[in-house]
């Protein structure tokens, strides 16, 4: 009970985090941005959910974490009385003990889990083996629709929560149609991100080196790295838009893919 103390503490935190950021700041965000009504109407019922949903998680991980704090006080106390070994610093160990290895499971086995089974992982080394190769083995008579994203880029991340869900329902009949994810930044947040976004589609993460090489190869631009970037690949394989439209951009996005889904 100790070891998840400080579990939901940070949980806690965490999620107060990131209602400060995907509610409070993203609905002043919305009143200065210039979105169609129906697309704040759309983003502002999502808002509202998200928030919901932190509150609820706020307040269930506080009552909890209250609750097992209490209970392991109080079976300490009851353990010391009727014990007369000296097991302080026995249960000091087990509990730093318990706090360590919950944390570790936290962090590397459930931070890992996606119970999704449209989101697939793929493994591309952009140095070592050929993008048509990669192209046939994976995406063979299909556009190509890839997203270049890093894990804590913030205008990435609002695309996944506000506008992703819009582009997928539009097409959602096509099976000529993948998305490709490729990411950069902090690897142990990265599968967190795409499970909090569900970010149906396949996914590759790597290292910035091997991420510019690739951002450069596909977007044939030699200049500053910006993201999130967008491009189109063909049914034969060939990068045919290196600045793609965004999700936000709604119809202008769903007309630039058109032009190559029906050829």
């Amino acid at each position: 009970m100790v070891g998840i103390v400080p579990m939901l503490f940070l949980d806690i935190l965490q999620h107060s985090f990131d209602w400060q950021k995907e509610v409070r700041s993203e609905i002043i965000s919305v009143a200065y941005e210039n979105f169609s009504n129906s697309q704040k109407k759309e983003i502002l019922d999502r808002l509202f959910e998200r928030n919901y949903t932190l509150t609820t998680l706020i307040i269930i991980k506080g009552i909890g974490g209250a609750i097992a704090l209490i209970a392991a006080f109080y079976c300490f106390r009851l353990f010391k009385r009727r014990s007369k070994l000296p097991v302080n610093k026995a249960i000091i160990f087990m509990s730093l003990s318990s706090i360590v290895l919950f944390l570790l499971i936290k962090i590397f086995v459930i931070n890992e889990i996606i119970r999704n089974d449209k989101v697939r992982f793929l493994s591309f080394s952009p140095g070592g083996d050929s993008f048509k190769n990669f192209y046939k083995k994976n995406f063979e008579g299909k556009i190509v629709y890839v997203d270049f994203w890093g894990t804590t880029c913030g205008p990435c991340l609002q695309e996944f929560r506000d506008f992703t869900v819009s582009l997928k329902n539009k097409y959602k009949s096509r099976k000529d149609l993948a998305y490709f994810y490729i990411s950069e930044g902090n690897r142990y947040l990265w599968k967190g991100q795409i499970r909090k976004y569900n970010v149906e589609g396949d996914h590759i993460f790597l290292g910035f080196d091997d991420y510019e090489m690739l951002f450069r190869q596909l977007t044939l631009d030699t200049s500053q790295i910006f993201i999130p970037r967008y491009v189109v690949i063909d049914k034969r394989g060939e990068v045919v838009v290196t600045n793609a439209k965004q999700p936000h951009d709604g119809q202008a996005l769903f007309d630039q893919l058109d032009l190559y889904l029906n050829k």
